[in-house]
């Protein structure tokens, strides 16, 4: 009787774990006239006056249940006159960085030149530290337009290509929208460069929210929007359906970044991204100089269709899942874990940034391999840290699953 009793529970405990790994497959779609609500994907803006170090700073909890994992950085490219640079839809569910199934948007002119960005579900930061995080503040739904062709991730790759400062991401991304159409929900890009940090809202609407109160709509109408005006008011707040309060710290974030963009270090060393997968609260933050050449083979590898002991991402989510059983005493594991591993970068940060200077300023090829290697070697430990903890918690806490 005692065995059948265990066996139920086990049965029960690999229930429930199943859905914490792969929440996406118990959850049902909101009725179509459901109003939306959007507590996710959060960011948060630091100028440089209000940073310990005179860095400016900006951050993103990407929250989602789909957003792919894996991640790249897309080396600075020339271009010739008349190229165009193709669009694509959603391109955050793309299974790789040049995924056969991936639908075209459509073309637009393309720049001289592109710079080089660390790639992610939502493009991070590029070779002049120019940093993006992003906020859904979403809106109704009559507000999401289907005629533009650029979305959310879309708009942070342009930018990041296109501009070297967040001033001129603002203006990249006003005139790229205007012109081509804005078919996501609504977001508040956050912009940080190495000397200020700049915000800017978008609806998927004729109208700028933003601006101006007359603007000139697609079809080269002049129209006035009725709600248009710089300020949320609590009216407008309710019309828009936008929650004052929102969640952080999520265990539905597919990643976190926090940026470091500094005016008096080279791009390369200057723009540093600290990197995090799965829930912000069971995760070390690593670093990834924006002046390294690729990321981790266990960060390109996609988790979001199966469970890879070779995808980065799976480490953390592991542990993240399994720490929800048994909260308040797993967590106390997983901080040992994350602090020793945040503990060992931290101080170690000035004097690897002297020594990639040195180098720098004689050979920049050789700053750019001892960036890489120290970024891919903290990441490679971690990840080998998380997967030991994960063996280690279904060891410790067995008998009570």
């Amino acid at each position: 009787m005692k065995k059948t009793r265990s066996l139920s529970f086990l049965a029960v405990g690999l229930a429930a774990l199943s859905l914490a790994f792969f929440p996406g497959t118990a959850a049902k779609r909101p009725a179509a006239t459901t109003p939306p609500e959007f507590d996710s994907c959060t960011s948060i803006l630091v100028g440089r006056l209000a940073s310990a170090d005179g860095s400016t700073m900006t951050s993103h909890s990407c929250d989602s249940g789909s957003d792919r994992t894996w991640m790249s950085i897309v080396p600075n490219r020339k271009h010739k006159p008349g190229d165009t640079a193709k669009l694509y839809l959603e391109p955050k569910l793309a299974k790789g960085p040049d995924d056969p199934e991936r639908l075209e948007a459509g073309e637009i002119a393309q720049v001289p030149e592109t710079f080089a960005y660390l790639n992610a579900a939502y493009p991070i930061m590029n070779e002049h530290q120019l940093a993006i995080g992003e906020t859904t503040i979403g809106g109704r739904r009559e507000l999401v337009s289907q005629a533009g062709m650029i979305d959310a991730p879309e708009l942070f790759r342009l930018c990041l290509e296109r501009a070297k400062t967040a001033r001129e991401a603002v203006r990249v991304a006003d005139e790229l929208t205007a012109l081509h159409g804005y078919n996501d929900w609504g977001e508040c890009l956050t912009f940080a460069d190495p000397k200020e940090v700049w915000q800017f809202e978008i609806y998927g609407t004729d109208y700028d929210m933003t601006r101006t109160l007359v603007a000139v709509n697609r079809r080269g109408e002049t129209a006035k929007s009725p709600v248009a005006s710089p300020f949320m008011s609590n009216d407008l707040r309710e019309l828009l359906r936008i929650k004052r309060e929102r969640t952080i710290c999520s265990p539905a974030s597919t990643y976190l970044q926090i940026t470091q963009s500094r005016d008096w270090l080279p791009g390369p060393i200057g723009g540093v991204v600290w990197l995090g997968y799965d829930n912000p609260a069971t995760t070390p933050h690593t670093p990834f100089y924006i002046g390294i050449d690729r990321m981790p083979g266990s960060y390109m590898v996609d988790g979001r269709r199966a469970y890879r002991r070779d995808c980065a991402w799976w480490a953390y989510r592991t542990v993240s899942k399994l720490a929800l059983f048994r909260w308040q005493e797993m967590t106390k594991d997983v901080e040992r874990v994350w602090k020793d591993i945040e503990d060992r970068v931290f101080p170690g940060q000035a004097k690897l940034e002297e020594e990639a200077l040195t180098l720098y300023k004689k050979d920049p090829r050789k700053a750019k391999e001892l960036l890489t290697t120290y970024c891919l070697d903290q990441a490679d430990q971690a990840v080998a840290a998380y997967w030991k903890l994960a063996d280690e918690l279904w060891v410790k806490y067995s008998g009570n699953f």
